[in-house]
């Protein structure tokens, strides 16, 4: 939106500008009369600020050369040609009789400036989507999107795959999704940080590179169905490239620590006896039956397998619930309660009309659950914005 702040500008110095020749040709009469006057008069008073007001609704109606690439918007051409119309209607027929011409262009500047302040106002308010690249996929479109909000440009990194988001990283590198954020922070509090994890559908990579910055040493398996996808994070998403040696600058690389394995998510590896004490699942990447995720039980098998004592599996991605011990998210949960000593969830503690970076998934606030084995430790109450609901006949 940076193009149509510019023709702002623009407008609001040509119409203080043409207030300024209209005053000072009122105190010189003489000049007004004068072909050069009436030419001068003509071209900044008329065809200039007409200029400058058609720039700025063409910028508003249309993505303009520089914004090639962008998600298109709400066409707003037509409303904003009939408002300027209908000022210009207005301004012409009972202000233009009864003021001096340089009170009407000043009219005109406090009009637009109060425009201007009202467009920011909405912008601030409203997500704007940039297409950084897009692939067609096996699960249909691939795609990496930049999006940024309010005047602070606050920026994030989006990466789609048919519709379903498989990873979000902010500018300075950190996760994007709540969800991920919340289970970094609770994984690295008080010292308990894993010494490795497995990430089941973590084919963006960033909340395994964010983990692998905040514990040195530390080693991760990440296991994606779609090659595609890895390679689109890794050329968008900072942490995945070999040059990332982490904060502290030295040691082994994140990539080097970060092993991926190309298959189906809930796949047993070669070396079954591998055992983890943190397993993050991406429900994103699995396949759902009735929005629900679809597990076998031989899948809750292998993930109770596959889960050291006293450790704990993440399970994130999943769309909003205003009640999710009930209905079919209940029942899938008392299923996983059958294979693990506790089950935990944690709810997304937000107003609904909170502007939000991401595509929206549902209009419910969203939210996250956790499976622990015996011995496993205790998480707070409230992190990361989301709040542990208390279980039913707790």
């Amino acid at each position: 939106m940076e193009h149509i702040r510019r023709r702002w500008l623009f407008c609001l110095v040509v119409f203080a500008m043409a207030a300024g020749i209209s005053a000072g040709l009122s105190f010189r009469g003489d000049l007004a009369g004068t072909g050069l006057g009436q030419g001068v008069g003509l071209a900044l008073l008329g065809g200039l600020p007409l200029f400058a007001v058609g720039s700025l609704l063409g910028a508003m109606g249309g993505p303009g050369e520089e914004r090639m690439g962008v998600v298109p918007g709400t066409p707003i051409a037509a409303p904003a040609v009939f408002g300027f119309s209908l000022g210009f209607l207005v301004t012409g027929s009972l202000l233009i009789p009864n003021a001096a011409p340089h009170t009407l262009y000043l009219f005109s500047l406090v009009v637009l400036s109060a425009g201007a302040l009202l467009q920011g106002a909405v912008l601030d308010a409203r997500v704007e989507v940039g297409v950084l690249e897009s692939r067609s996929g096996r699960d249909g479109e691939l795609r990496v999107e930049r999006r940024m909000l309010g005047s602070s440009r606050r920026e994030l990194k989006v990466l789609l795959a048919g519709g379903r988001i498989r990873g979000a990283q902010e500018a300075e590198g950190g996760p994007g999704r709540m969800w991920e954020v919340a289970t970094l922070l609770a994984c690295t509090a008080d010292g308990a940080a894993p010494g490795s994890a497995l990430f089941l559908g973590g084919g963006s990579g960033v909340l395994a590179a964010a983990m692998a910055r905040q514990v040195p040493g530390a080693r991760f398996q990440v296991v994606e169905e779609s090659q595609a996808l890895v390679e689109m994070a890794q050329a968008h998403f900072s942490g995945m490239d070999a040059a990332d040696h982490g904060e502290a600058g030295v040691g082994e690389s994140i990539q080097a620590r970060l092993a991926v394995r190309f298959d189906e998510p809930l796949s047993a590896p070669e070396d079954s006896d591998l055992r983890f004490p943190l397993i993050v699942v991406d429900c994103q990447a699995l396949p759902s039956l009735g929005g629900v995720p679809f597990f076998r039980d031989a899948d809750w098998r292998f993930l109770h397998e596959s889960l050291e004592f006293g450790g704990s599996m993440v399970m994130g991605g999943l769309p909003g619930s205003e009640a999710p011990w009930s209905g079919a998210f209940g029942e899938w949960m008392r299923k996983g309660s059958e294979w693990f000593d506790e089950v935990m969830v944690y709810r997304e503690d937000r107003a609904p009309s909170e502007p939000r970076l991401l595509p929206e998934i549902g209009v419910e606030p969203e939210f996250f659950v956790r499976f622990t084995k015996p011995g496993a430790a205790a998480w707070p109450l409230v992190v990361a914005g989301f709040r542990l609901q208390p279980s039913p006949g707790s």
